[in-house]
């Protein structure tokens, strides 16, 4: 249930400056003042990107909401169809928390997340949702962007599917079998990722390479063994067909058995924003972050999860229950770890050497923690 945090609060106004110079992996340099302390958080060379005003006293819910008022209340957010990078913007659109933060803020949405660094590059987008080589493939191209928050864990939303006609019971058991997929790079990679841990060799597979749609049509048809597929595909094929769900980034399920695996998926949700619009709007950043963060804890109740898909589902072109089943698969976070930042800055190689990213690029130098920091400060683990 939404809080109403616009009420009077004994506030102590606190300044948070917002840094270009980043020191380490997975930190922001931010610095914190304040009318009773004089406390510094961070690095005293710090050279400053943008101030940000904020309230020092924690809702219901542990969030610290940002007062200072935003410097543009009416902008867009670029995002896809889709719940796993999506559900957040989507949700506190949905639930008002945009209007909370006093935030007019539109929605646009694409097909693929793939076309959505092509319109930051282009200068037609400045605040965007996506998977995590989206802010890498900007930065590869000089436009200078900040990662101001992770979204969550994906890992189990993308799975391989079997028909029970193909009478595989275990992974291993896909070696030489007819698979659809779509030719995105990172799915592509988990399917090499599996292939790896298993011992399937990866050029014996009979590739059918389809955008999705026809990827759960096949399946349905029976006329492949197998289909690698993300949500909400995922829930569309195993409606429409006579199969089941084998192994996704998180589990195996061979022969009924249930076993978490790891690094098959290797990807992370995002929202960055290029650093003209950050320097130009910190407190609008800050009064999105918070309201990213009230959608992050109602999608981490699964209490909420049907009320919003029935708000949601008909903006992103899916049924209900398909987009609960969607939400329901991914473990939705904001929450700044190093080892998600570690494993943001070692998949930049991998994405140049794809030919992804137009150069080399230092993964660090786009990560910001400050924002989710000082909203709260628990959701920041790395100093």
């Amino acid at each position: 249930m939404k809080k109403n945090l616009t009420k009077t609060m004994n506030t102590v106004i606190a300044t948070i400056a917002m840094s270009l110079a980043l020191t380490g992996c997975g930190t922001s340099a931010t610095e914190v003042t304040s009318t009773e302390s004089s406390d510094i958080l961070a690095n005293e060379n710090t050279e400053t990107l943008a101030v940000a005003t904020l309230s020092s006293e924690p809702d219901e819910d542990g969030l610290i909401f940002p007062s200072g008022e935003p410097e543009t209340s009416h902008f867009s957010i670029h995002c896809t169809y889709d719940y796993n990078m999506s559900a957040q913007v989507v949700a506190a659109k949905a639930l008002g928390f945009f209007d909370e933060a006093g935030l007019d803020v539109e929605l646009i949405h694409y097909q693929s997340g793939g076309e959505i660094p092509t319109a930051v590059i282009a200068g037609d987008a400045k605040v965007a949702v996506g998977s995590w080589s989206n802010p890498m493939q900007v930065a590869s191209y000089d436009v200078p962007v900040k990662v101001v928050n992770q979204g969550g864990d994906p890992s189990a939303t993308v799975s391989v599917l079997v028909t029970n006609a193909s009478g595989i019971s275990q992974v291993s058991e896909l070696e030489g079998c007819t698979l659809a997929t779509t030719n995105a790079a990172i799915v592509i990679r988990a399917l090499h990722n599996i292939c790896t841990q298993y011992g399937i060799d990866y050029d014996g597979l009979n590739l059918v390479l389809a955008d999705q749609s026809d990827c759960v049509t096949a399946f349905a048809n029976g006329d492949v063994d197998a289909v690698l597929c993300w949500q909400p595909f995922v829930f569309n094929a195993l409606n429409m067909g006579d199969g089941y769900e084998l192994i996704n980034g998180s589990y195996d399920y061979s022969n009924g058995e249930t076993t978490e695996v790891s690094d098959i998926y290797i990807s992370g949700c995002t929202t960055y924003v290029t650093e003209d619009f950050l320097s130009a709007n910190p407190n609008t950043i800050a009064r999105m972050e918070w309201a990213l963060a009230k959608a992050t804890l109602a999608l981490k109740d699964d209490s909420q999860i049907d009320t919003i898909a029935e708000l949601t589902c008909a903006e992103m072109g899916c049924d209900k229950d398909a987009a609960a089943a969607n939400m329901r698969a991914m473990s939705y976070d904001m929450t700044w770890t190093k080892a998600w930042i570690d494993s943001f800055c070692d998949e930049t190689p991998y994405y140049y050497e794809l030919g992804t990213l137009n150069k080399e690029i230092d993964g660090n130098s786009l990560i910001d923690t400050s924002f989710v920091k000082s909203i709260n400060p628990e959701w920041c683990s790395v100093d």
